[in-house]
């Protein structure tokens, strides 16, 4: 099976894999960044418990993030690369490796807006029940079902999609999707249809990029083992949170403006009525 894997993902590779880049070794940061609703995380190191990710949280090889009915996820690799995991949704951390990063679709869906790769050995795959996808960077969705997997490309960005058991990888292009089922033979690429209704989440996925290139803060190994620590911890004092700021949602610049904007005409209304305050009799008399 091995063997396999790794036959497909040099094919895959090959597909998108652009010309006179340089390598870039090392290990990704990737991290849970938000998340709403009932999100939990079995760990490596804790495999039979089910922690609730309520701060944001390294992930490690092995991880497996779990996201309830109504809920979601939103995790960030490198502050620079941002994913959404969708409601009833499983996703296994297999490799953090730069050159062959590994997520495992196990079940439900994932949408992501992924910054193009700069060196040939940094290659981005997702393993489903019957595909495996290889990403060089690009806005797109996956959708892991029984007996079926569902990938489609967004408005930017190629995609290589092959079987799981070594079947001939094609290439989607923007507006194109493509399924693989139990055949394990991917369907010719055809317009984007089945993940239409979600390319209404796109914008947001793309400011929280925005967002995290410019906010994003490295951690220390030992600061991340602490974190990761605190979730098998039953008696953790309350989580912080996640780090949200206006920029996450819309330009820092147009808040301040407004700020600044219904600062000055309340000072402006505040002097006015200082200079129109009626006289005080008493005081005169």
């Amino acid at each position: 099976m091995a063997d396999i894997l790794m036959s497909l993902f040099l094919g895959l590779a090959f597909l998108v894999m652009p010309l006179g880049a340089e390598s870039l070794p090392g290990v990704r940061d990737l991290r849970v960044t938000d998340a709403s609703g009932q999100v939990t995380v079995k760990t490596a190191e804790n495999p039979k418990q089910a922690a609730v990710v309520d701060e944001e949280t390294p992930l490690a090889e092995e991880d497996l993030l779990v996201t309830g009915p109504k809920s979601g996820a939103e995790i960030t690799m490198d502050g620079e690369s941002v994913f959404k995991l969708q409601p009833g949704s499983s996703l296994r951390i297999k490799s953090l490796s730069r050159q062959n990063t590994l997520f495992e679709m196990t079940q439900g869906t994932m949408l992501a807006k992924v910054k193009p790769a700069t060196g040939p050995d940094q290659g981005l795959y997702i393993k489903m029940p019957t595909a495996v996808v290889a990403i060089r960077g690009t806005e797109f969705a996956v959708e892991s079902g029984v007996g079926i997997s569902q990938v489609g490309v967004f408005d930017e960005g190629h995609v290589a999609v092959g079987g799981l058991w070594g079947h001939a990888a094609l290439k989607l292009s923007p507006h194109q999707e493509t399924k693989v089922t139990r055949s394990n033979v991917p369907e010719p690429p055809h317009e984007l249809t089945y993940f239409r209704p979600l390319k209404t989440q796109m914008p947001r996925l793309r400011n929280r990029a925005v967002f995290w290139r410019a906010h994003w803060r490295p951690i220390s190994n030992a600061g991340k083992q602490g974190l990761r620590r605190r979730l098998a911890d039953p008696h953790r004092s309350k989580s912080p949170g996640f780090y949200r700021l206006p920029a996450a949602h819309r330009p820092i610049r147009r808040t301040l403006q407004r700020h600044h904007s219904h600062a000055k005409s309340s000072t402006s209304r505040r002097s006015r009525l200082k200079r129109h305050k009626p006289v005080n009799q008493n005081q005169n008399n």
